[in-house]
């Protein structure tokens, strides 16, 4: 039998293992943005927004091709400065043509003048939308950009009927982002998955080592070695 992962906690027995436990968070939508942007911690979240707009940051939202590779250049920054692999190029192309050019998601992008700071991807159906990547330039973190494109996607799924903001999910363990998601008036439920396998075939999670060296080796190479390693490997990072 295959690896089948199940949303639920089962009982463990023979086959069934504990698999990992998630936080998933959603913000609750309303047609008044300014409703929801009240729900917003006042000094984690909506000073940075205010912060934003005053510096001169604005949003660009598009679903142009030429726009998804503006934010694939970065994402491909940001991901090595992670020490992740980035996900195939073809990945993206088929994100675009599949979703995002169909009217169901887009991109959007943080500008200072002609300087690109930051860029997010935003997919969205059936009332739902949805926070999907993120990246950005360090030295520009000061200008707050993420904020402003979070405001400006949430603005959006308000202003277009959407009644929930799906942030996806965080590992367990990750207080920081955990922390984040909750300032933007977000409501957390705990996840827990199960795991189906047969007993020889099960691996208990032993691959932080190698996980840390990947992470050495991407952080410490060019940009083109993270490429490769996501058109090689992602399948077995994602």
């Amino acid at each position: 039998m295959k690896k089948l992962i199940i949303h639920w906690p089962l009982p463990s027995g023979e086959g069934v293992y504990v698999g990992d436990i998630i936080a998933w968070h959603i913000t609750p939508l309303e047609q008044d943005s300014k409703i929801v942007f009240r729900t917003f911690k006042h000094t984690q979240t909506q000073q940075p927004i205010i912060q934003a707009e005053k510096a001169g940051v604005f949003i660009k939202q598009s679903q142009d091709w030429g726009d998804v590779l503006k934010f694939y250049n970065l994402h491909l920054k940001t991901r090595k400065r992670l020490g992740t692999p980035i996900q195939p190029i073809l990945f993206f192309r088929l994100l675009w043509e599949r979703l995002i050019a169909r009217e169901l998601g887009f991109i959007l992008l943080a500008y200072q003048g002609e300087q690109l700071l930051a860029g997010a991807v935003f997919l969205h159906w059936n009332r739902t939308l949805t926070y999907k990547y993120s990246a950005s330039e360090p030295q520009f973190w000061r200008f707050k950009p993420n904020n402003l494109i979070l405001w400006h996607a949430i603005r959006w799924g308000c202003e277009h009927g959407y009644s929930i903001f799906d942030w996806g999910k965080t590992d367990i363990d990750n207080q920081g982002l955990r922390k984040f998601k909750l300032g933007w008036g977000s409501q957390e439920k705990i996840l827990n998955y199960s795991i189906l396998m047969e007993h020889d075939k099960f691996l208990k999670p032993t691959g932080s080592l190698q996980k840390s060296l990947m992470k050495f080796t991407i952080q410490h190479s060019p940009v083109w070695f993270c490429r490769l390693i996501g058109e090689m490997l992602y399948g077995h990072f994602a």
